[in-house]
């Protein structure tokens, strides 16, 4: 992964599992072989698809904190009496249209440094995106793909990885996003954390959660030849 003055410019990121062909199947029907295959390889595929929406949105958030940057500086070039520091406190608006004409109503209004700053590296919006990707990688495995899995695989079907992002999920939703004892002491392999600690999940952090769950992702597919 490459970065330019604190964004993003490039990632080099992969999922490739390797799923054990339909003829090293014994135990199972080969259509419902085919089947689990697809699903374990659908998931890994969506993990992916999650990781590579956050690292767009992280791109694009360093931008419009750029676009912002540029706008003041354009404006600082043609101005002497205006000052960074008086811009950042005047307003940014999201409206239909020109905000100072009548018809034009305003959905969202902050200031522009409040804009540049939420935008930065590492600050509100980013932290928000990566909250969400714990949330739904951990959601679509429960309630879409785990299910169907193991009614596959004709076995029940546990994991490390999944455990400590149930934690992680209950802490964003229920805990304002701060760790509490659970993602502290009974997470086994996403030892991120203190208690009371806000929960703020980095790139490295999304890149080694994707690893892991693609090394589990490979031990559930071995389970095929049991």
């Amino acid at each position: 992964m490459g970065y330019a003055v604190g964004g993003v410019l490039y990632c080099s990121v992969s999922a490739n599992y390797d799923i054990v062909s339909s003829a090293s199947a014994s135990t199972l029907k080969i259509m419902d072989h085919m089947a689990l295959e697809e699903w374990i390889a659908g998931y890994s595929s969506f993990v992916e698809g999650v990781i590579g929406t956050y690292f767009d949105a992280s791109l694009g958030f360093f931008r419009v904190s750029g676009m912002i940057r540029d706008a003041q500086r354009r404006i600082l070039e043609i101005d002497s009496d205006m000052t960074e520091s008086r811009m950042d406190a005047l307003s940014f608006m999201y409206s239909d249209g020109d905000p100072g004409e009548k018809s034009s109503e305003i959905h969202h209004k902050i200031t522009q440094g409040e804009m540049k700053k939420r935008n930065s590296p590492g600050d509100r919006n980013e932290v928000f995106v990566a909250n969400m990707a714990i949330i739904t990688i951990y959601t679509a495995w429960e309630v879409e793909y785990r299910p169907r899995i193991v009614e596959l695989l004709g076995q029940a079907v546990t994991s490390d990885i999944m455990g400590d992002l149930r934690f992680l999920r209950h802490a964003i939703l229920h805990k304002k996003g701060i760790a509490d004892s659970d993602v502290v002491r009974k997470s086994r392999l996403l030892h991120w954390y203190s208690d009371g600690e806000p929960i703020v999940i980095s790139k490295m952090q999304l890149l080694e959660l994707q690893k892991l769950i693609g090394e589990d992702i490979s031990r559930i597919s071995k389970l095929l030849v049991r």
